[in-house]
């Protein structure tokens, strides 16, 4: 009797379960969602940002320089001359007496800040001024440096003349702060003479004087 209910259970089974599959197959396409609900597919991007960086070295160098030597002359005080350059046995003027001379001063002078300790001022005002020199040796070339004395008006302009046994051998003006190198041949001349006027009428000094030669000196060559 069990054996006879046992395969009863599993006819009705396998019947019902044919009956289920055949009616899935005829049911329309909504039965199908009423039975297996439609999933929601969430679809999830990852975007990966690329980007492209360039890379450039720099390099620090550091440079330690030495401290500057003061500048006198940048804080308005004079400062001395470097002599021009003299062959062995010249002559400074401002080491040998005059022969004769008209308001000419040797001392220390100081054009456009550049103080000369074997200068030679000459007066300009009234007549003008002027120095002379008798030379015991021969000489070929005269050399210095022009200016006009710091301590005069700043409009002022002189005219230098040198003459060498009294024929003029060089003529030159110089302006105020804007000193001058000249150098020239002086021949086999026995006498020098240098004469300085005033060109502006503004170079009066209440002493001293406004034209200023600059370590004058006589070479051999």
């Amino acid at each position: 009797m069990l054996r006879v209910n046992l395969i009863i259970g599993l006819s009705t089974a396998v019947i019902t379960l044919v009956g289920t599959l055949v009616g899935l197959r005829f049911l329309p396409a909504g039965g199908v969602v009423a039975i297996a609900p439609k999933a929601e597919v969430t679809v999830i991007d990852t975007v990966t940002a690329l980007t492209t960086v360039t890379a450039t070295a720099t390099q620090t160098v550091t440079v330690t320089q030495a401290p500057a030597a003061p500048n006198p002359a940048a804080a308005g005080e004079p400062v001395d001359s470097q002599p021009m350059a003299a062959a062995s046995g010249a002559l400074f003027l401002a080491d040998k007496d005059a022969s004769d001379d008209h308001w000419a001063y040797r001392d220390t002078y100081t054009i456009k800040r550049t103080r000369y300790t074997r200068a030679i001022a000459i007066a300009t005002d009234n007549d003008g001024g002027f120095v002379e020199y008798t030379l015991e040796s021969r000489y070929a070339t005269f050399k210095t440096t022009l200016g006009i004395n710091d301590l005069a008006g700043d409009s002022c302009e002189v005219a230098f003349r040198f003459y060498g046994d009294g024929t003029l051998l060089h003529e030159q003006s110089v302006e105020y702060a804007k000193p001058k190198k000249v150098e020239f041949p002086i021949g086999d001349a026995v006498k020098i003479r240098i004469s300085a006027d005033d060109l502006s009428g503004n170079c009066f000094m209440n002493s001293g004087g406004a034209a200023v030669m600059g370590d004058p000196h006589l070479a051999s060559a």
